[in-house]
């Protein structure tokens, strides 16, 4: 996780590095949901 932050810091592929961090995200929340989604909306907070 700590070479996504530094990447993103350095604005070098911010796109990927924010990609990345959403799908740690994603999988932090659906593993702790315990069921399988039918959609994801993406609020755009981060």
């Amino acid at each position: 996780m700590n070479a996504i932050i530094e990447q993103a810091r350095s604005l070098d592929g911010y796109q990927d590095s924010s990609e990345l961090l959403q799908r740690r995200d994603q999988d932090w929340v659906l593993d702790r949901a315990g069921i399988e989604p039918r959609s994801l909306l993406d609020l755009g907070c981060g």
